[in-house]
């Protein structure tokens, strides 16, 4: 269920193509390899590193054999902690995330505290001090968090650069006497 879960969040964070299964055995073309290494950052997460530098990827068909001897290595928390890098290290979305949830909690309390004026106003019913309580939660819980995802988009934005995520990679010259580099 982990390894699925892992598949998932693959998925959303890093714009893995739906069906293709991340194995740990990987055949990988030498332009691709070159634009890897390339990479100094710490915590190495080969596979965000290759959806960082291709989108075309495939799988092929192999056959797995039943363990020898021993158990495998990824227990629960080594896959907590491969999701938690593959989702920090490589990606913006929860950063993007954490601002669509204030934008919610924003909309909403200020929806909610509006029903309530209307209602005072109308029906002159307000449980006291419950709903200011709520509405001022709701609304100052919602900025802050949408405050939070806007820096979060900077520090994300600038991440990205001090990863030296490449925003295209030229696989061939052909042609051109003018240099790319």
């Amino acid at each position: 269920m982990t390894s699925m879960f892992n598949n998932w969040a693959a998925e959303i964070f890093l714009n893995k193509p739906k069906g293709l299964y991340l194995s740990s055995f990987k055949a990988i073309a030498a332009d691709i390899k070159d634009e890897i290494i390339k990479y100094t950052g710490s915590f190495a997460y080969l596979d965000g590193l290759i959806l960082m530098v291709t989108p075309n990827l495939t799988t092929i068909e192999v056959k797995h054999y039943d363990r020898y001897e021993g158990t495998g290595n990824y227990n629960l928390r080594r896959l907590v902690r491969l999701w938690l890098q593959m989702a920090t290290n490589f990606s913006i979305v929860p950063l993007r995330m954490a601002s669509f949830l204030g934008f919610l909690f924003a909309i909403f309390g200020f929806t909610y505290a509006t029903w309530l004026i209307m209602g005072k106003l109308t029906f002159g019913i307000t449980p006291a001090g419950w709903s200011s309580l709520i509405v001022s939660i709701m609304v100052l819980g919602g900025v802050q968090l949408l405050t939070i995802g806007i820096i979060g988009e900077y520090v994300g934005r600038m991440y990205l650069n001090l990863n030296r995520k490449p925003q295209y990679v030229v696989k061939a010259k052909k042609g051109f006497k003018i240099s790319v580099e």
